[in-house]
């Protein structure tokens, strides 16, 4: 059954950002006055330079660093607890625009495009811009996109890219779903990488 609007199923999407928050929340509980750490930072070299993806050339943020001797960063990813359960829901996005949604983990979602050269473009504008911190007041976090990988091709017409969604809100997500049509993609899947 396909369905036309993703926006019922709200809930859903929420509850799987909700679930990695919630861990990143209390792995920052279980740290807090034991090490030294900053939140969401900006994956860099030791040198200072921004550590970029190969392809798109795209900088990335870690969930912690620990700040080591002489300022050096050790980068921790947070992990969610389990994967989401539900069925592979199909949808109808726009006029001749078909995708499936799998159970992902928010920080780790795969994304599948069926296009044999996609307009990378979109979706590069769309990371540049989610990718900035816009912290709200009463939040520790920043409200951003972590990463995306470059695509890796994994047949002749399917590209598979990772996303780390970070603590980015439910709205950049769906923004994601409308950018992917202007890709040149009419068929895509988002699931687990």
């Amino acid at each position: 059954m396909r369905y036309r609007n993703i926006m019922q199923y709200l809930d859903l999407i929420d509850e799987i950002r909700n679930q990695f928050i919630s861990c990143f929340e209390q792995k920052i509980i279980e740290i807090n006055g034991i090490r030294s750490y900053e939140i969401e930072p900006i994956k860099e070299n030791q040198d200072g330079s921004l550590i970029l993806t190969q392809q798109l050339i795209l900088p990335a943020r870690s969930d912690l660093a620990f700040i080591q001797h002489q300022n050096q960063k050790q980068y921790i990813e947070v992990s969610s607890n389990g994967e989401p359960c539900f069925m592979t829901l199909e949808f109808d996005h726009r006029p001749g625009v078909y995708f499936k949604l799998s159970p992902f983990r928010w920080n780790r979602c795969a994304l599948y495009l069926n296009k044999d050269f996609p307009e990378w473009m979109p979706l590069i504008n769309w990371y540049e811009d989610r990718f900035k911190a816009k912290p709200l007041n009463h939040s520790q976090f920043s409200n951003c996109v972590h990463s995306l990988s470059d695509p890796n091709k994994i047949t002749a017409v399917q590209h598979k890219l990772l996303i780390d969604l970070g603590t980015a809100p439910i709205a950049v997500f769906l923004e994601l779903l409308d950018i992917i049509p202007k890709m040149g993609v009419a068929r895509f899947e988002i699931g687990t990488g």
